[in-house]
């Protein structure tokens, strides 16, 4: 049985350590925020992620996805001669490919240029989110778990306080 005295020592011990680590971290949090308003990031995922949705825009695979599921009637068929389901889909895929550029040329020059717009600023969003979620991680752990983990194994050792209170009751040491 752990004396409660000792348990209050402890708990007001880890409390104190838990307002500077979190008053730290707000710190740290706040100030990455800030440089990241003003700036962004721009980094390899931002090109390939903006270069996928260029190759392959949503738009067209839904259209690849719809052409597909009403002509797969005569799967039999398909399934009969080696490579006629992969010509069947090659076969498809120009279609949709085809149908998407015809599409996109009807545009105007402006309606495109927002069209490429829209998609470079979803790409830039998906970075931005994905770059800071990484940041914050990496701090939440080298400056609020790790610390906590050092905390655990050398406070309740070093700690004076708590020291101090982990000595036995009178009834403890009475009975010995």
């Amino acid at each position: 049985r752990i004396p409660a005295s000792l348990c209050k020592v402890i708990d007001q011990e880890w409390e104190a350590e838990c307002d500077k680590l979190f008053a730290y971290v707000k710190d740290i949090f706040s100030n990455r925020l800030q440089k990241e308003i003003p700036w962004g990031t721009v980094n390899h995922y931002l090109t390939s992620k903006f270069k996928a949705e260029e190759a392959l825009p949503d738009e067209l695979t839904e259209d690849i996805l719809n052409s597909l599921k009403p002509n797969m009637i005569d799967t039999h068929t398909l399934r009969s001669s080696p490579g006629s389901i992969e010509s069947y889909i090659r076969a498809q895929l120009k279609l949709a490919k085809e149908r998407w550029s015809v599409k996109f040329q009807e545009k105007s020059l402006h309606e495109q240029q927002q069209h490429r717009l829209f998609h470079a600023i979803e790409a830039a969003c998906a970075v931005e989110r994905k770059t800071f979620v990484d940041y914050i991680l990496k701090e939440t752990t080298e400056h609020l778990l790790e610390p906590r983990k050092k905390w655990v194994a050398t406070a309740l050792f070093a700690n004076a306080k708590i020291k101090q209170a982990a000595v036995e009751d009178a009834k403890t040491i009475h009975k010995r």
